[in-house]
C-alpha cells in the first residue's frame, strides 16, 4: 500500500522523464516568448496590438479573480517587460503596446497593480513580519522610498530657485508633476505588490524568479523574431532589432548557472539563450551600457566560483565565455559601425586616467 501510495506522489511530481516543475517552467517561458515576439512583430498594428492588450488584462484579471496575486504579478512583469518603448527605437511614434496603452492620460503599467494596491490597502500589509523574515528587502525598500522623497525635494528647489531658468518653460509645474509620477508611482506601486505577497503568500514568492528569467528567454526570442521576418528598429542612424529596453540584461542570464543549482539541461539553455542575444545585441543593438555589462560578467563570474569553491563547471563556463569573446568580438565588429562607436565610449569611460574621462562620463 505504502509503495502504491509512493508511485502516485512520483507520477504527480513527474511526467515520464520531465518533472512536473520544469513542465510549468518551460510554459511559463513559451508563454513569455509568445507574448515578446507578438509585441514586435505587431507593435505597429493598432488592431492586433491592442487585441493582444485585452488578452493581456484577460489573464490578469483571470489571475486576481483567483485570488492567486503572486502569477498576477509574475505575468505582469513579462507583460511590462517585453513591451516596446520610446518611439524613437522604434522609427515612428505610432507605435502600440501594453506600456504605451492609456487610459485618462495613465498607462497600463500603473492602471494594472491599482487592484493590488486596494486590496493591500483592505488586507494590509504585515510589515513586521517582512522585517523579520526579509530584512534585506526591507532595508531596500526604504532606500527606495528616501530616494524617491529627496529627489521630490530637489526637483521642488531646483523650481524655486529657478536653476536653469526652469520658471521660463512653458507648464513647468505640470512638467515636474508629470515626471514624479512616471518616477516615482510605478516603482512605489510594485514595492507594495510584493509587500503585499510577502505578506500573504510568502510560499509563492519563489515562484517569480521563473517568471523573471523567462522574460530574458522571450526578449531574445523576440530578437530572433525581429531578425528572421526584418521587423527592425532604428538607433545611432542604422538599424537596428526591435527589442525591449530590458534587453540590456541579458548578459545577466550567464551569471545563473552559477547563482542557483539548476539541472544541467537548464544550466545548458539558458548559456545558449544568453549567447545568441549577447552576440545578437552586440552586433545590431550595442550600447554602451550593454558592452559594459558584457565585460563585467566574467569578474563576477569569477567571484562566485571562487566564493562558492566551484571548480570543473565554473572553469568549464569561463573557458566558453573565453572563447566567445575572443572568437566573438571579431565577427561582431567586422563592418559594424554602430558596434565600434559604442565600444570606443564604454572604453574610454574605463579609461579613467585619460585626459577626457569626465567629458566621456
Amino acid at each position: 500500500m505504502q509503495d502504491r501510495t509512493l508511485g502516485q506522489e512520483g507520477a504527480i511530481a513527474s511526467y515520464g522523464f520531465i518533472s512536473k516543475t520544469s513542465i510549468l517552467r518551460i510554459g511559463i517561458y513559451l508563454f513569455a516568448s509568445c507574448i515578446a515576439s507578438l509585441n514586435v512583430l505587431f507593435c505597429r498594428d493598432a488592431l492586433v496590438a491592442n487585441f493582444i492588450i485585452f488578452i493581456e488584462l484577460a489573464i490578469l484579471a483571470y489571475c486576481f479573480l483567483r485570488g492567486n496575486i503572486t502569477k498576477y504579478i509574475g505575468c505582469y512583469l513579462i507583460f511590462l517587460c517585453t513591451s516596446l518603448e520610446y518611439g524613437v527605437f522604434i522609427g515612428t511614434e505610432e507605435f502600440y503596446g501594453f506600456k504605451n496603452f492609456r487610459l485618462l492620460g495613465v498607462n497600463l503599467g500603473i492602471i494594472s497593480l491599482l487592484p493590488i494596491f486596494f486590496l493591500a490597502c483592505f488586507k494590509g500589509v504585515k510589515i513586521n513580519k517582512i522585517k523579520a523574515n526579509y530584512p534585506s528587502l526591507c532595508k531596500f525598500a526604504y532606500l527606495m522610498f528616501f530616494l524617491f522623497a529627496t529627489g521630490t525635494i530637489f526637483g521642488l528647489l531646483q523650481i524655486l530657485l529657478n536653476d536653469n531658468n526652469i520658471q521660463n518653460m512653458d507648464n513647468f509645474i505640470f512638467n515636474f508633476i508629470g515626471q514624479c509620477y512616471m518616477m516615482v508611482a510605478l516603482p512605489l506601486l510594485i514595492i507594495i505588490s510584493f509587500a503585499y505577497i510577502l505578506s500573504w503568500e510568502p510560499t509563492n514568492i519563489s515562484s517569480l524568479e521563473d517568471y523573471l528569467i523567462a522574460t530574458l528567454f522571450g526578449i531574445v526570442v523576440s530578437l530572433i523574431v525581429s531578425l528572421l521576418f526584418r521587423v527592425e528598429g532604428y538607433y545611432g542612424g542604422v538599424d537596428t532589432l526591435l527589442t525591449s529596453t530590458v534587453s540590456i540584461f541579458i548578459p545577466f542570464m550567464f551569471i545563473l548557472p552559477f547563482y542557483k543549482n539548476y539541472e544541467f539541461s537548464h544550466n545548458i539553455n539558458i548559456s545558449i539563450f544568453a549567447t545568441i542575444g549577447t552576440i545578437l545585441m552586440l552586433k545590431y543593438n550595442a550600447s554602451g551600457k550593454f558592452i559594459i555589462f558584457c565585460l563585467m560578467i566574467p569578474l563576477i563570474i569569477c567571484c562566485i566560483v571562487y566564493k562558492n569553491r566551484i571548480t570543473f563547471t565554473g572553469l568549464t563556463f569561463i573557458v566558453i565565455l573565453f572563447v566567445i569573446i575572443v572568437f566573438g568580438i571579431p565577427f561582431i565588429a567586422e563592418n559594424n559601425v554602430l558596434f565600434r562607436i559604442k565600444y570606443d565610449e564604454a572604453m574610454g569611460l574605463l579609461r579613467f586616467w585619460s585626459e577626457g574621462w569626465i567629458q566621456n562620463m
